[in-house]
């Protein structure tokens, strides 16, 4: 796996142009426009995210699903990802070698910018505010979201060579690397894209919602498979323990994991602290009922120090 650079912003921000920069620096350049109607917006822009992961290139997208998280609610009335999209994106930039960087030069420059581009246009006052909304939304965003693999980047002060590449999580493993809860579940249910519970329905939505409600921050979180897809790769648990080494609690979810986590290829494996089984969340969605709730309170018993 190459680099990989999200770069995200209003226009007249410069992320075209770092883009293009990078693209000089030996960068394969890619630019997400409007996303297709009447498409999963979860599945289209992994799998852009994922054919990246796959490369051994470095990478640059000009655009990706934060464009739509703030042109979608502003220019066309519809946030098609919404919050529980954002978090799932995000536990992918914080676990891989992905810097998500939102280009946002001062409000006068990026206003200056963006005005010499529109001056032509019959509905200039009209794209006007509707530019200042998204500028303001960005702005929102990125002083609620800056942090290791989010960063703010403006142009008038930073350069291209600025951006510092940061460390892999093993495949098949999404989430904080200062998390101290780790939860493994057996295999992703598609077929070539390894990444944990990453759906906003079936047993992947049932168990994000179960972590919300047993209280559990994104900033605490790591998640892994045992297997990769269909059950084609290994994962090792010595890798993955490498990765988190605050994690002060494990959550082995469902059988196949307890068994993966007990093989003997995992011998001689040290591990750091307490360890949990609680039945996966297809099992909890099929026999005990719809209902999150069920595997959130599971959760927080363990957390409590009252279960095994």
């Amino acid at each position: 796996m190459g680099r990989i650079f999200i770069l995200e912003g209003p226009d007249g921000g410069g992320k075209t142009t770092l883009a293009k920069n990078l693209a000089k620096q030996g960068f394969t350049y890619k630019h997400e426009g409007l996303p297709p109607s009447g498409v999963d917006l979860i599945s289209h822009y992994l799998k852009i995210l994922n054919d990246s992961v796959e490369s051994t290139e470095d990478t640059v997208h000009d655009r990706l699903w934060l464009g739509e998280r703030i042109y979608g609610p502003i220019c066309r009335g519809i946030d098609r990802l919404g919050d529980e999209g954002q978090v799932l994106f995000n536990r992918i930039h914080s676990s891989k070698s992905i810097l998500h960087a939102v280009c946002l030069p001062p409000f006068e420059v990026a206003l200056e910018s963006y005005s010499f581009k529109i001056m032509e246009k019959s509905d200039y006052l009209k794209s006007m505010n509707k530019w200042k909304e998204v500028y303001k939304a960005y702005d929102n965003w990125i002083q609620s979201n800056v942090s290791r693999i989010t960063i703010k980047f403006d142009y008038t002060t930073h350069d291209s060579l600025w951006l510092n590449e940061l460390g892999i999580f093993p495949r098949g493993m999404v989430g904080s690397p200062r998390a101290k809860f780790l939860f493994i579940g057996d295999q992703p249910n598609h077929e070539t894209i390894d990444v944990p519970f990453h759906a906003l329905n079936g047993s992947s939505g049932y168990f994000n919602k179960a972590l919300v409600m047993a209280g559990i921050e994104e900033s605490d979180l790591a998640i892994s498979n045992a297997y990769g897809p269909r059950g084609r790769d290994f994962h090792a648990l010595g890798s993955i323990l490498k990765c988190v080494p605050y994690v002060e609690k494990i959550f082995l979810l469902g059988n196949e994991a307890v068994k993966w986590f007990n093989s003997d290829l995992n011998t001689g494996v040290s591990i750091p602290c307490k360890v949990y089984s609680l039945p996966h969340p297809s099992y909890l969605k099929r026999f005990k009922g719809n209902n999150p709730q069920i595997m959130a309170n599971a959760i927080r018993k363990a957390l409590d120090g009252s279960s095994d």
